[in-house]
């Protein structure tokens, strides 16, 4: 029986409902990713044997599970290194794909023998968005054992339409490369499979960026604070910020020192700098203390749309009001502004790293 196509490419793409339907109904769907098509469904013991037959594969290589948030894997770890957690924050979403933990309640015939699972959260938005609403299914690449993995709808073998019931066709974001897979160990982080992302950055730190307007106020504010938070994970993760509109070689504001001072985080290092280019491309993530300071940083660097927001709404998960700048205030107004940074801050580093002390 053919699958029924839903065409994500087209200008009035089709509504979830189709694909929903099949996974509810325990039946396989096909669809794109940010690295390969994939197959999956429902994560049950009777859809991995039904991958098994479909791609013809052996019981003994198991399947990862693709979710849309950290939310829905932190159901299926039993816990998560510090390291794992960093590669996470760095990589996800997109094309790594990290071992964990599983937790005993989770099925044998998804855990390898080391009792570990194989997670990802894919760049692929409307993918994303998907998995958010049906939950983390079982997937694996859209192609027979043996065969290699396919980045183009019409390049998949036909047998594997045989086996589902909805196929999503969208070609534009998908890298061609299947996923790294990485395992954990301690500190050190082996690869399993190599894939998009090249082994040699794997180690890299993570890198978070604050922006204002001036980087003398509130990113620096907001950086040495995370600083402070991060202190565990020093060596895993490094944190600076710079203006938009910045002079290089400024000192941060004497409010600004003072208010943190009192709560002995330090701003006397602090040197502005204007926001580069590079500047963008190396960080992880990438946090605005103003709206139109985000939709800017948008317009100007598209590709990196999944790390650019707000602080506020990286923090809260929703749109809010922007941090505004103290600048010109007494030191009752800098200290508004510390402690409201500081709060969001936290939340920030919650959602970015789970429980990381």
């Amino acid at each position: 029986m053919s699958p029924q196509i839903l065409d994500w490419e087209a200008d009035d793409p089709p509504g979830p409902k189709p694909i929903v339907s099949a996974i509810r109904k325990k039946k396989l769907i096909l669809f794109p990713t940010d690295t390969v098509y994939g197959i999956g469904g429902m994560i049950r013991d009777e859809i991995v044997k039904e991958m098994m037959d479909l791609k013809g594969r052996s019981p003994d290589k198991k399947f990862p599970i693709l979710a849309g948030s950290r939310m829905q894997i932190e159901k299926l770890a039993s816990e998560i290194p510090q390291r794992a957690r960093i590669l996470m924050a760095r990589f996800w979403p997109g094309a790594l794909t990290v071992a964990l933990p599983a937790k005993k309640e989770l099925s044998r015939s998804l855990c390898a023998d080391d009792g570990t699972i194989a997670v990802r959260i894919p760049a692929h938005r409307q993918l994303r968005d998907l998995l958010n609403q049906i939950g983390p299914i079982v997937s694996t690449s859209a192609n027979r054992s043996g065969r290699g993995a396919v980045g183009r709808f019409d390049d998949i073998d036909p047998r594997i339409f045989e086996g589902v019931e909805v196929a999503i066709r969208d070609d534009r974001h998908s890298c061609k490369v299947a996923s790294t897979v990485v395992a954990v160990e301690g500190d050190e982080v082996h690869v399993i499979r190599q894939g998009a992302i090249p082994p040699d950055v794997l180690p890299d730190p993570l890198r978070v960026l604050y922006v204002c307007a001036g980087n003398t106020c509130r990113s620096p504010m907001a950086e040495a604070i995370t600083r402070g938070e991060l202190e565990p994970l020093a060596d895993m993760a490094q944190v600076f910020s710079r203006g938009l509109m910045a002079r290089a070689g400024g000192t941060a504001s004497e409010g600004a020192s003072a208010v943190c001072d009192e709560i002995q985080v330090s701003l006397q290092a602090h040197l502005s700098a204007p926001l580069m280019a590079e500047d963008v491309a190396r960080a992880d993530l990438i946090l605005t203390m103003e709206h139109s300071q985000r939709m800017l940083l948008l317009a100007l660097f598209p590709a990196r749309r999944d790390r650019i927001f707000t602080l506020r709404e990286y923090a809260t998960r929703k749109p809010g009001p922007d941090v505004h700048d103290p600048i010109g205030g007494d030191l009752e107004t800098y200290r508004r502004c510390r402690e409201e940074i500081r709060i969001l801050v936290r939340k920030a580093l919650r959602r970015l790293l789970g429980s990381f002390t």
